[in-house]
């Protein structure tokens, strides 16, 4: 089989796929489970397109891999504080093909607007968002290689009861396809990863909008980046345990697997599905501009001690360079004049409205990053003092 159908199986056979038989918490932690803020911000940001779409009830905001529901909670929460208009218009849609989410949602979410678990996208023509956070990057790839000038793709065998992978011709021509539209040529040796399956999401996407927003988090590169002598083996991973492993061969269904996403194949196929591309940053750049770093600076007055601790902590994760702070956030739209967003660059209109909202705190629903990386830290010591400072 193609390690394409193999990722596929590995990942989602509902018998013993990954995301079938595990809560991906044990493996990964992701934003919205990081820090509350990080839903907060972006439900900021579906602010500015309620009002750049002008205001639409309902307004759909609809999450694919949605997971146990985290950030369409925090997005629904900070909504009531932002704006009641807002907030009454608001309608969370959460998506999700994993048994564990569809549990998690069907008894802690109750009090969304609306909910929903299922494949795919089953709505057409309605007027709102559709959020991707960490989704593409575990859509399953195939792997190709360059051997004596041709482009040959990687299959999986087994061999004396070990899966292997091999070279053998292409599956689809799509392939070679793809890299020559994203102007890649590999060398001889390289690896890469290649994910087909963007271009029928964007035509989902598209077709699910009448008229909205395309909003993309997910850790990828250009193609001019990702596919170059510093990711020459590919850029494939895996985790177990929150340990990166980078064997996709072994204890296959117990461990995540992801690739980058290609934002140049992506762009081309919003293009192709008919949408528009607004533009582009890094997720430290993003949550910066919406207002962050105040948030990180009042946090001191507000709290001390392990729970100041904890939420720091928690929100520097989020824009951490080397980590979740290089995630890319891209915006489609579709059916909507150009405009500047928010999240793509400073805006004098941000301070106003955070004004006398106090940043959201860490609760028992999210990781508690600090008292897993370093346990001294996230005890509270405050009772063995009598009185005074204590920070």
């Amino acid at each position: 089989m193609t390690f394409c159908e193999f990722m596929e199986l590995a990942l989602y056979w509902p018998d013993g796929g990954y995301y079938t038989t595990h809560s991906a918490s044990s493996d990964y932690y992701t934003a919205p489970s990081a820090h509350p803020a990080f839903g907060a911000l972006i439900c900021l940001q579906m602010y500015q397109l309620w009002l750049l779409l002008e205001c639409p009830r309902p307004f759909w905001v609809i999450e694919p891999g949605a997971g146990a529901g985290q950030l369409a909670r925090d997005v629904t929460r900070f909504a009531q504080q932002l704006s009641p208009e807002f907030s009454k218009s608001l309608r969370c849609l959460c998506l999700e093909r994993h048994p564990w989410g569809r549990r998690a949602g069907s008894t802690e979410l109750g009090h969304l607007p609306n909910w929903i678990a299922a494949q795919g996208l089953p709505f057409q023509r309605v007027v709102g968002v559709v959020l991707s956070n960490e989704l593409l990057d575990a859509f399953p790839v195939h792997r190709v290689r360059m051997e004596e000038g041709r482009l040959r793709e990687m299959f999986v065998h087994l061999q004396d009861s070990e899966l292997v992978e091999r070279p053998g011709p292409l599956s689809t021509v799509a392939l070679e396809e793809r890299l020559r539209r994203v102007g890649v040529v590999l060398d001889e040796g390289w690896e890469a990863e290649i994910n087909l399956a963007v271009d029928d999401w964007a035509t989902q996407v598209s077709d699910c909008l009448e008229r909205g927003f395309i909003l993309t988090i997910d850790y990828g590169r250009d193609a001019a980046e990702l596919y170059s002598s510093e990711r020459r083996r590919g850029t494939l991973t895996t985790f177990r345990h929150h340990v990166q492993t980078d064997s996709p061969l072994r204890e296959v269904g117990l461990q995540d697997m992801t690739a980058q996403v290609d934002f140049t194949a992506l762009e081309l196929a919003g293009r192709d599905a008919g949408l528009e591309s607004w533009g582009r940053t890094s997720q430290r750049r993003f949550l910066l501009n919406m207002g962050l770093q105040g948030w990180l600076a009042s946090l001191r007055s507000a709290i001390n001690g392990a729970a100041y601790n904890g939420n720091r902590m928690g929100m520097q994760q989020l824009i951490r360079p080397g980590g979740m702070g290089d995630f890319q956030v891209m915006f489609h739209a579709k059916g909507v004049e150009p405009d500047s967003l928010w999240g793509l660059s400073v805006s004098s209109e941000i301070g106003p409205l955070l004004a006398g909202l106090a940043p959201p705190r860490l609760t028992a629903e999210h990781s508690q990053l600090l008292g897993a990386s370093y346990p001294h830290l996230a005890q509270s010591y405050e009772h063995l003092w009598s009185g005074g400072d204590t920070t």
